[in-house]
């Protein structure tokens, strides 16, 4: 990642705001459609997504062999599911305080 493509996501990251709904299988069939693959995944979401989805991205990501960092802000209900995602595939977790949530 380039310094500018960086300084971009941190400034995109501050103003996100957490609001459900999300399906993340979608952006995890082109991520891992694409030639070559990526080295890294990073993974920002409120978390709030359904369960089954930790299962089909292990799927996914069987034969990749892609770490992905998953980065959870506004709510720790979906912190097991965010865990799991990371120690599946060698990445790590973090959670993000927004707005004052602890």
């Amino acid at each position: 990642a380039t310094d500018r493509g960086k300084s971009w996501t941190r400034r995109a990251a501050m103003d996100l705001q957490p609001v459900g709904g999300t399906n993340p299988s979608p952006g995890f069939f082109y991520v891992f459609s694409q030639r070559p693959r990526p080295d890294a995944i990073y993974f920002l979401t409120d978390g709030e997504f359904a369960p089954e989805v930790a299962a089909e991205i292990a799927g996914l990501n069987a034969q990749a062999d892609v770490p992905i960092h998953c980065i959870a802000f506004g709510t720790r209900e979906a912190e097991p599911l965010m865990r799991r995602i990371a120690q599946q595939s060698g990445g790590t977790y973090t959670f993000v305080s927004v707005g004052g949530v602890p």
